[in-house]
This record gives C-alpha cells, sequence and structure tokens, in this order.
C-alpha cells in the first residue's frame, strides 16, 4: 500500500483555469478535460489499496454538483480521506458518504501535519490558519499542504518546517496525487 495526498482539484470551477495557470480552454469542453486529466492521471498511479488524502478544494464555483462530485470520487481508486479546505461549502454529511474519513481542520501522523493550508506565517495567512498555526505540536517537523496552488514553498523564508505542496496546479505535480508513503507513519 501506498500513501498519497492531493488538493485544490477545483473540480467545475472553469475560472481556476485561468487563475491556475491550467493548460485548458476556458469553455465547457476545456472543464471537461481538465476533469478528465485529474482523474486519469490520478488512477494512473494510484490503486484501489492506496491511501490517498484529498487535502480540501475537491469543488469550486457555480456547476458545483453533488452527482457530479460523487461519480468523480467514485471513480477515482485508494481509500480515501478528506480534509476540508476554504472552498469545501457541503455539510460534513455529505462528504462522509464519500470518504472513509472526514476531518474539519488537519490530521497528524506521527512529526508529519496535513493540513489544506500550508500553515505558514505571511501576509495572506488566513484567521483561521493562524489559529491552525498555533495548534502546530512541537515535535512537527513536516507540513503537507495545498491552497497555495502554484507557489513552491522551497522559495519561502525558512520557519523550520519541510513543506510538501500537494496541489494539482503544482507544476512538478502536473495534477498527479504526490506519493508521501515515506513521510507518513501509519
Amino acid at each position: 500500500m501506498k500513501i498519497f495526498a492531493t488538493s485544490d482539484q477545483h473540480f467545475t470551477h472553469k475560472n481556476i483555469i485561468k487563475y491556475a495557470k491550467r493548460p485548458f480552454e476556458l469553455t465547457e469542453d476545456g472543464i471537461k478535460e481538465c476533469i478528465e486529466t485529474i482523474v486519469n492521471k490520478h488512477n494512473e498511479i494510484v490503486s484501489d489499496n492506496d491511501l490517498v488524502f484529498y487535502v480540501g478544494d475537491l469543488d469550486c464555483g457555480k456547476y458545483q454538483s453533488k452527482e457530479l462530485l460523487t461519480q468523480l470520487l467514485n471513480n477515482m481508486n485508494g481509500h480515501k480521506v478528506f480534509i476540508r479546505g476554504n472552498h469545501d461549502r457541503y455539510e460534513t454529511e455529505f462528504y462522509q458518504t464519500l470518504f472513509t474519513k472526514v476531518y474539519e481542520d488537519y490530521v497528524i501522523h506521527g512529526n508529519t501535519m496535513i493540513c489544506h493550508y500550508p500553515l505558514y506565517g505571511s501576509k495572506w495567512c488566513t484567521d483561521l490558519e493562524k489559529q491552525y498555526i498555533g495548534e502546530i505540536p512541537k515535535n512537527i517537523s513536516t507540513i503537507i499542504h495545498g491552497h497555495c496552488h502554484n507557489n513552491d514553498p522551497k522559495d519561502w523564508d525558512s520557519d523550520g518546517f519541510e513543506r510538501v505542496n500537494v496541489c494539482v496546479d503544482f507544476q512538478p505535480n502536473d495534477f498527479y496525487p504526490v506519493d508521501i508513503t515515506n513521510l507518513i507513519n501509519l
């Protein structure tokens, strides 16, 4: 079994193509191609036996659909764990029908913390993120996150944490989930 993490699919969010500079057209066909790319790349490397942390922002935009989100996730391989992001607006009970486990904030495994936010004290830090920063246990050395799309946390001033950006838009990820097997002690 491998362990993966991924985030910020923003399924059905047409403008994410523009905001995140995704290589798809700003059309209905472009949205469909973007969705198909994310699902296909996911299934290319994730098996049914693998564990996948979805680190927030599954959907967004005016075309949100519980039916489509259910269909997409049912077609994606792996045992699924969900950590809510700032655009995940459905009720927790709905997410519980799609995922093995649902977290409202973050998950800690050994010295690794998994959260939608990068937990980096910048000027863009939200109040919720500031709260989570205040809750980081002293033994944490690695933070697995999404939220900041194309930003490379290695470019930020060091605050002592190793950060792994699992956003599908982060260029090295190329829409694939990130293998975090070596970072998680289950």
